[in-house]
């Protein structure tokens, strides 16, 4: 994998950005939002469509990477974005894929680096398990414990004040001199500020969420994660969400031995854990009642999925996803919540 097409640290995604704003043809297309962190790093939103046609003739959906040890994601998200503005890859090489009927009948808000503050701090561009192995990523991740020198704890919010680990974990984003947050289990977080404040002006259909996992002792290297209380969701709801995903799953059936998908998708993994369930409801509730949220899973860290994978996986559930709404819309065919 070449470092240069791999967009996933902040300073790379300035440049990226500084590159389609100065061409008047890119520039035309996309529509930049930020907020900036406290630690004065902007987490950017790059809304990517047409916009000679209105918006109510079009789906809006959102595609996001909320933590910062999970960089496939963001590399396949820029990816996707320099596709969509200029009909190649970052490699030059043509996309291959219908741009113009995707701009035409979808409005695409990319967040594709929840918490560059975190960013900043993992020593490598990519996790492929050559260099760490998963006890030591994980420490990167969630911090260092300060008596068993292990992996530090999950929570949604900490202070400095109260606990303070031996090294901060990169996945939480610092809010202010004294606070830590998990950018998807806090509405304090970068994340889902700039996730409401743009909801407001787009009101988007569909959500999809890009992570990664290590598939320990696992044959598997991509998955799906269904939303907290599908179950409580309405039939219709429920079988959207099932469609879009195995559409995304038959895509990574299609990529040959690259993808080792489950055969479907896993159901929300912390229901046992009251104070996890709470979070994520109070996080979660009222979007998943709203639109399909689709949170997808691709192996981190491992040398059985090398980095170019790793990209290929986050970008085929993106391209699966805007090309399932814009075929929709063309066919007349489009159904939301």
């Amino acid at each position: 994998m070449q470092a240069e097409h791999w967009l996933a640290m902040p300073e790379q995604i300035r440049k990226q950005l500084a590159k389609w704003q100065e061409n008047p043809e890119t520039a035309r297309l996309l529509t930049v939002d930020f907020l900036t962190q406290y630690t004065g790093e902007r987490v950017f939103g790059f809304t990517v469509t047409n916009p000679d046609v209105p918006r109510s003739d079009k789906t809006a959906i959102w595609v996001s990477v909320p933590h910062a040890h999970e960089p496939a994601g963001t590399a396949a998200c820029m990816n996707a974005i320099h596709q969509l503005l200029t009909g190649t890859d970052l490699a030059g090489k043509a996309t291959g894929r219908d741009i113009r009927t995707i701009l035409d009948t979808c409005l695409v808000t990319f967040l594709p680096d929840a918490n560059p503050g975190g960013r900043c701090w993992a020593p490598v561009l990519w996790w492929d398990g050559t260099k760490y192995t998963n006890d030591e990523f994980w420490q990167w991740m969630r911090g260092v414990d300060p008596e068993t020198g292990g992996m530090w704890q999950r929570v949604d919010r900490w202070r400095l004040s109260e606990t303070t680990p031996r090294r901060r974990g990169i996945v939480y984003e610092q809010l202010n001199a004294d606070e830590f947050v998990e950018p998807n289990r806090d509405s304090g977080s970068s994340f889902l500020r700039l996730f409401h404040q743009l909801d407001e002006r787009y009101r988007y259909e569909c959500f999809l969420d890009l992570h990664q996992t290590e598939f320990e002792s696992s044959s598997f290297n991509c998955t799906h994660l269904l939303p907290i209380d599908f179950d409580r969701r309405t039939a219709s709801q429920q079988e959207q969400v099932i469609q879009l995903t195995e559409n995304v799953r038959l895509a990574w059936v299609a990529l040959g031995d690259l993808a080792r998908p489950e055969p479907a998708a896993r159901s929300f993994p912390y229901s046992g854990d009251a104070d996890t369930v709470k979070w994520f409801r109070s996080t979660w509730g009222e979007i998943d009642t709203r639109m399909p949220r689709l949170t997808v899973e691709v192996q981190n860290n491992s040398t059985t999925t090398p980095p170019e994978a790793q990209l290929q996986l986050s970008e085929t559930a993106i391209w699966t996803i805007l090309e399932t709404f814009a075929n929709a819309r063309v066919g007349g065919n489009i159904q939301v919540y």
